[in-house]
C-alpha cells in the first residue's frame, strides 16, 4: 500500500498489533488542509471474518471475566452455549455481544426531562431479527406505598423505547424510580433491575433564625408546648430552589448568611453567633429512623424536644469545613403524623468564610435507607 500526502509519497508503516498506519508528515499550518489518500493494488481493509470472529470471542471471554471456564472458540461464539451457562456476572452483556437483545436505562435528572418521564429503558432487539419478549416493570418510591406499571411486548422483532409513566409534578419529596427488564429469547427469560437516582435527597424545606450568642434562647425556649416551636420567632424560609439547582438530584443545604445577611460583618469578625434550623416532618407510621447530615459548624439535634445523639466520627472533627464526611445520629423514634427537627448551631471558629456555616441532611432508616414515605412542612 501506498500512502501520499496532499498529493506527494509519504512515509508509512502498520502497526499490526494496534490495528493502526502511522504516516510521517512534516508540519503544516493548522489553516491549511492535509489531504490523505492510500492506494493500493487489492483491499485496502485486509482484516476479514477471522479477525472479527477472534474479537467477539475476546470481547465474551472479558465479559464472563474467564468464568466460562476453557470454552472453545465455536461455544464462545455461540449465543445458545452461553445462554446455557450458569448465572454470571456479564453473561447478559456477553449475550448481548453475540447478537441477543439487551436493556439499558437512562435516568432524567434535570426539571425540563423529568417533568417528561423520569427512566427511559432503551431495548435493543436480536441481531438476527428473531423475535423476543420484554417486559418492563416500574416502580415509584414515593409517599406510603410504591406505584407500579407494566409494559409488554411478546414475539416482538423491533427495538423499543419505553418511558415510565411516573414524572416529577413539582413537589419537593424524596422520590426514586426503578424498572425491572425481563427479556425473553430462544426459550431463556432473564431479568436487569435499573434503579434510577434518588429525586431530593436531601431535607429541601427548613426555616432559621440567628442571633447573638448573648441573645439567642435556650433550645428548650425555643420549643413549645405541644412539640412544635416558638412562632414569634424571626424564622425565614429555605426551600429548595428549582430555577438554581441543575438537577433535581442535587442535596439542599442552608447557608446561614444567604438568609441572615445582617450577619455577614459579624460572621467575618469572628463574634460568637447562634443559629436554629426546624423543619417538620410528617411521618405516616410510628417508626425508628436516623439523620444523616454535613455541616460547616457545631451542632446540637433534637427531635419533639429529645436531644438526638451522633454517632463518633473521628474523621469528621480533623476535616476541612468544605469536605466533611456525613455523620449520623443514633436511631430515634418518630411519632405518627407531625414532628419537629431543631438544629441548633454555632459557626466553626476557623472558618474560612461566612459561607462554611451551613446544614444540610436527610432522614433515612437505621440501615440507611432513604425515607421517601415522609413530608417536610
Amino acid at each position: 500500500m501506498e500512502v501520499w500526502v496532499n498529493g506527494a509519497p509519504a512515509v508509512a508503516r502498520y502497526d499490526a498489533a494496534r490495528l493502526r498506519t502511522i504516516i510521517s508528515t512534516p508540519a503544516w499550518p493548522k489553516s491549511q488542509a492535509v489531504t490523505v489518500e492510500a492506494r493500493a493494488a487489492g483491499d485496502i481493509v485486509a482484516l476479514g471474518e477471522a479477525h472479527n470472529r477472534a474479537c467477539i470471542a475476546a470481547d465474551v471471554q472479558r465479559l464472563l471475566q474467564g468464568r466460562a471456564g476453557a470454552l472453545p472458540l465455536e461455544q464462545l461464539l455461540d449465543a445458545d452455549a452461553v445462554l446455557a451457562l450458569p448465572e454470571l456476572p456479564g453473561k447478559w452483556n456477553a449475550v448481548a455481544r453475540l447478537g441477543g437483545p439487551f436493556a439499558r436505562c437512562i435516568p432524567f435528572t434535570t426539571l425540563e426531562e423529568a417533568s417528561q418521564q423520569l427512566v427511559r429503558i432503551i431495548v435493543g432487539a436480536p441481531a438476527d431479527g428473531s423475535p423476543y419478549d420484554v417486559e418492563v416493570r416500574f416502580t415509584l418510591h414515593r409517599g406510603p406505598a410504591p406505584q407500579g406499571a407494566t409494559v409488554r411486548h411478546t414475539q416482538t422483532t423491533e427495538a423499543h423505547i419505553l418511558d415510565a409513566p411516573f414524572v416529577f409534578d413539582g413537589v419537593l419529596h424524596a422520590q426514586q424510580c426503578e424498572a425491572e427488564v425481563t427479556l425473553t429469547w430462544r426459550g431463556v427469560s432473564w431479568t436487569e433491575r435499573f434503579v434510577g437516582p434518588l429525586l431530593f435527597p436531601a431535607i429541601p424545606r427548613w426555616r432559621l433564625v440567628a442571633f447573638h450568642e448573648g441573645e439567642a434562647p435556650a433550645p428548650e425556649a425555643v420549643f413549645t408546648a405541644d412539640g412544635g416551636v416558638d412562632p414569634t420567632l424571626d424564622w425565614r424560609l429555605s426551600q429548595q430552589e428549582l430555577a438554581s439547582i441543575p438537577a433535581l438530584d442535587e442535596p439542599h443545604a442552608v447557608h446561614f448568611v444567604y438568609f441572615a445577611r445582617e450577619y455577614e460583618a459579624d460572621l467575618w469578625a469572628g463574634t460568637p453567633l447562634v443559629g436554629y434550623l426546624t423543619t417538620t416532618v410528617f411521618s405516616p407510621q410510628v417508626r425508628e429512623a436516623v439523620l444523616e447530615f454535613r455541616t460547616g459548624g457545631s451542632v446540637t439535634l433534637f427531635c419533639n424536644g429529645v436531644p438526638l445523639e451522633v454517632r463518633p466520627h473521628p474523621e469528621a472533627a480533623d476535616a476541612p469545613l468544605w469536605s466533611r464526611p456525613i455523620e449520623r445520629t443514633v436511631p430515634f423514634s418518630l411519632r405518627a403524623g407531625v414532628n419537629t427537627l431543631l438544629i441548633r448551631s454555632t459557626p466553626a471558629p476557623d472558618s474560612p468564610h461566612p459561607h462554611w456555616w451551613f446544614f444540610g441532611g436527610r432522614l433515612a432508616t437505621p440501615e440507611g435507607a432513604p425515607l421517601v414515605d415522609v413530608d417536610y412542612r
